[in-house]
């Protein structure tokens, strides 16, 4: 039996703003900032909707992760 584990939102939030920020950081006045820290406080909505689209993109292999059992994914998933 294979053992594997559902990354949780916060490792989801991770992958969703290391594609955001892919490109490097965005300099105003000398100030460096993350593409997705900007998209995140200056349109919350905008942020919530691609992060949201990010997350119903993902497939089986980028959801599951080494470490829990399929049981334990399949109760999971019942919840």
């Amino acid at each position: 039996m294979s053992q594997y584990e559902i990354i949780s939102e916060s490792e989801a939030t991770e992958r969703y703003n290391d594609i955001l920020n892919s490109e490097g950081s965005i300099t105003v006045a000398g100030v460096s900032f993350d593409p997705s820290y900007i998209l995140r406080e200056c349109d919350p909505i905008a942020y919530d909707c691609g992060f949201n689209d990010f997350v119903s993109s993902l497939t089986d292999d980028d959801i599951y992760v080494e470490g829990h059992t399929d049981s334990e994914i399949e109760e999971t998933e019942k919840e």
